[in-house]
């Protein structure tokens, strides 16, 4: 049988006005029972954002948006424990405004998640926006990395743009948390569920090739990830194969990369 459970969709947004109303045309038609879906939208912005996606939801029934605004920028971290605490449904979806999603992704997670082991999953990138080869190239040797650790046990990196969990396993970010996608997912599996990557789950996600910019994004989702590292080192060598294989393993990755 189908597991079909409430599903709260979390999108961050800060200053987004130019493109959000496209993403939740695309949220909206989902592959999915939208009286089932509550779109949650985590909003500091100062460019109108705010109205735009409180007139798109003015005439629908369904799904329902629950809109959190804040009035200064605290960061995502900040910006999602208050989306999650806000949310109402059984599983959290949690995606950007600059992604794009195949229609299937919220059945294929709740698919997921429908076994007792699983806590979360993320998706595999399938192309990137902005024609960044450097990036295609990056993203398909973390994907074969990813599934490989799906095998053995679950994965580190997370996906922000496309990452389903359970709404109960959630638990509060810090507020200095950079990599706040795989921050959740390291906390549930130290939990006891596992966390994999279902390459059935697809998504596309902007890119550049300019160096100086990349390389400024990058050092930063670098950092965010070593922080986590070092904040969760005493799971070496704990939790199966995730401690024997996975953390190790990234540090090293994450020190060649």
């Amino acid at each position: 049988q189908e597991s079909t459970p409430s599903v709260s969709v979390v999108l961050p947004t800060y200053n987004e006005a130019r493109i959000v109303e496209s993403k939740l045309d695309e949220l909206v038609s989902l592959d999915y029972p939208m009286e089932l879906v509550e779109i949650v939208v985590a909003d500091a912005s100062d460019d109108g954002t705010t109205d735009i996606v409180r007139e798109y939801f003015q005439e629908r029934d369904s799904p329902s948006l629950t809109l959190v605004r804040d009035e200064e920028r605290r960061g995502v971290a900040a910006a999602l424990n208050d989306a999650i605490a806000a949310a109402s449904g059984e599983v959290i979806f949690r995606t950007d405004a600059d992604s794009r999603l195949t229609s299937n992704v919220l059945r294929e997670a709740t698919a997921n998640l429908a076994d007792p082991n699983v806590g979360a999953v993320t998706g595999q990138q399938i192309e990137v926006l902005g024609d960044s080869t450097v990036e295609e190239d990056y993203r398909g040797m973390i994907a074969l990395v990813q599934s490989v650790e799906s095998r053995i046990d679950s994965v580190f990196i997370c996906h922000g743009p496309c990452f389903a969990f359970s709404r109960e396993l959630f638990e509060p970010l810090s507020s200095d948390t950079i990599a706040d996608d795989t921050a959740i997912g390291v906390a549930i599996r130290r939990g006891g569920k596992r966390v994999i990557m279902d390459p059935s789950l697809r998504f596309t996600e902007s890119g550049i090739s300019d160096f100086g910019k990349r390389r400024a994004r990058k050092d930063r989702r670098a950092m965010g990830l070593l922080q986590l590292l070092f904040r969760n080192r005493d799971a070496v060598f704990q939790y199966g194969l995730y401690g024997w294989f996975v953390l190790p393993f990234s540090w090293l990755f994450m020190i060649v990369t």
